[in-house]
């Protein structure tokens, strides 16, 4: 029963993603040829399509990295429909790229409910994301933001060699 189902499951993965990746490309062909002052959507298509790819792919075979990857695409749509609609700039937004993986971690810790291998990951991006969205604010300067970065990235490698070697 189970290789049915697996089997099923497999097919419908490969129709979803030829249909997904076909409606994709016809609609990042399409988006330029009727809204050319507005072609800039054209990765908002192409990420948009990756997102719907990746969270079929999670949902249908329930795989957690399909998951994560479908967060980071979304997030990737969304940053680029908030810069596009002059919400923001990349100079301003450029922390939550730094934040991606720290949030898309989150929502497979939290959809999975398996939190553990997650906690270092969310840590070390979310610590990085907050000392660059200081200097994005304005608040500090990148002589700053360097050596904090830096620290948190030591830190974080020293932490990562003590559960090593603790475990070996």
């Amino acid at each position: 029963m189970s290789n049915e189902l697996t089997s099923f499951q497999n097919r419908v993965s490969r129709i979803a993603t030829v249909i997904l990746l076909v409606i994709g490309t016809v609609v990042s062909i399409a988006v330029p040829i009727v809204l050319e002052p507005h072609a800039r959507l054209i990765a908002v298509c192409i990420l948009a399509t990756f997102f719907a790819l990746f969270l079929m792919l999670a949902i249908i075979q329930k795989n957690p990295v399909s998951m994560w990857l479908a967060i980071v695409f979304a997030e990737l749509v969304v940053i680029e429909l908030l810069v596009i609609n002059g919400v923001t700039t990349y100079a301003q937004i450029y922390p939550l790229y730094i934040a991606i993986p720290a949030i898309a971690s989150l929502v497979v810790a939290v959809a999975w409910r398996n939190i553990r291998p997650h906690v270092v990951p969310m840590l070390f991006f979310a610590l990085q994301s907050a000392v660059f969205a200081l200097q994005a604010s304005g608040v500090v300067g990148f002589a700053v933001v360097l050596p904090v970065s830096c620290a948190i990235l030591i830190g974080i490698i020293v932490y990562v060699a003590i559960r090593l070697t603790k475990k070996a």
